[in-house]
């Protein structure tokens, strides 16, 4: 298999990945972004219990999040790489990739940021869930 260096787009790269390696990344990537999109747009509707405050917040959320500028080195390592839109952004992860450094350990961001994307999943799943349930158990008790 070809690595992803043998590509002129790539040539700097300094991870070892063949193209197909590249591709599960991505594809893993995108559904984790798709992911963390659903599990949040379930958390804003089980907050606000309508469609329309659901559909108006996370319309101007996904807005502040697409306007978030990359230049801003500090601002991408702690908060927007870790934004489902930013996280599709597959070629800044193999042109200009950026290194967490975590216990003294190097980690790669793509890997990291599937980390804590999937954190991310659980806790947005999970608070909706308990508030689904709340919900639910307090409209039973209101029609006995």
């Amino acid at each position: 298999m070809l690595p992803i260096q043998s590509s002129i787009k790539f040539l700097f790269c300094p991870y070892e990945l063949t193209f197909l390696g590249q591709y599960f990344i991505n594809v893993s990537l995108g559904l984790i972004a798709l992911f963390i999109l659903i599990s949040l747009i379930l958390l804003i509707s089980t907050i606000t219990e309508k469609v329309l405050p659901t559909a108006i917040t996370f319309t101007f959320g996904l807005g502040m999040m697409i306007m978030l500028e990359r230049t801003n080195l500090s601002l991408n390592y702690f908060l927007s790489n870790f934004f489902p839109y930013h996280m599709v952004d597959f070629d800044n992860y193999y042109i200009r990739p950026i290194m967490y450094i975590i216990n003294d350990s190097i980690i790669p961001s793509h890997w990291w940021i599937m980390i804590i994307g999937i954190m991310q999943i659980c806790l947005f799943a999970g608070i909706s869930y308990k508030l689904a349930l709340r919900f639910f158990t307090k409209n039973k008790e209101l029609s006995h």
